[in-house]
């Protein structure tokens, strides 16, 4: 069974006076250890024309669009890199090479 991520949630916070919007976004490490068999498991499959490659969390996607990116039109292969770049290795659900 796979283990759905939630979307985030904003929780206003106040400190040293000034109010402002935490993100959070729970994942469970049911959610990390899924996305892991599954990549050890996409090495013995052959891929189709629709092969998951990655399971980004919004959160993710906020932060970037935050900075000033456009995940949204990122190819798969720019998508992988800034995982990696970012530390985000746990993500990435397929072990093909693009």
């Amino acid at each position: 069974m796979r283990s759905a991520l939630v979307d985030a949630e904003g929780v206003l916070v106040e400190q040293a006076g000034d109010r402002f919007l935490r993100y959070d976004q729970p994942i469970s490490q049911d959610f990390i250890d899924s996305l892991r068999s599954e990549r050890l498991a996409s090495a013995a499959v052959r891929a189709g024309e629709m092969h998951r490659v990655a399971s980004v969390p919004t959160a993710c996607y906020d932060v970037w669009s935050a900075q000033g990116l456009d995940p949204y039109r990122w190819t798969a292969k720019e998508l992988l890199r800034k995982l990696r770049a970012d530390g985000l290795d746990s993500f990435i659900c397929s072990a093909k090479s693009l």
